[in-house]
């Protein structure tokens, strides 16, 4: 964390971070200044702003204390829901939103797949998948999405 808060010391045009990683240097760090932000950008909102998910609430309100209230947020989501809804409904400023037509979400090619494993084999079973269908289709791509980084 030492390093990110030297980096951010250099006052970057660009902060890439989870909100709970800027909330910390926010909170432990007077090495840099969120006060000339013009943008903010939340990627996940759906999952940011939803009741029940991880509470990024007590974050949130920690950035949004650290940055001008004139600025512009952008908030980006694959799923619209009705937080979502609710939010542009009370929007202060003219808000924007936009919705992928359902036809061009995804193409005809991709082959979207889930499965629920226990949480005991799930990283070993994940192993064995991307083996498999490596092995399978030496001309595939695989995108793996997960709720977590470790």
């Amino acid at each position: 964390m030492v390093s990110q808060a030297i980096e951010l010391s250099n006052q970057p045009h660009v902060v890439v971070s989870t909100p709970g990683r800027l909330a910390d240097h926010i909170r432990s760090s007077n090495t840099f200044s969120m006060r000339k932000l013009q943008f903010l950008i939340l990627d996940e909102a759906d999952r940011l702003l939803e009741l029940g998910s991880t509470d990024f609430t007590a974050d949130l309100e920690t950035i949004l204390g650290a940055v001008p209230a004139k600025r512009q947020t952008l908030l980006f989501s694959a799923t619209l829901t009705d937080t979502l809804h609710e939010l542009k409904s009370i929007a202060m400023n003219r808000p924007f939103f936009w919705e992928s037509v359902s036809e061009t979400r995804t193409v005809e090619e991709l082959d979207q797949r889930y499965i629920l494993t226990p949480e005991k084999v799930k990283d070993a079973y994940l192993v064995h998948l991307i083996q498999k269908f490596t092995d399978e289709h030496d001309d595939w791509s695989l995108m793996i999405f997960t709720n977590t980084c470790k």
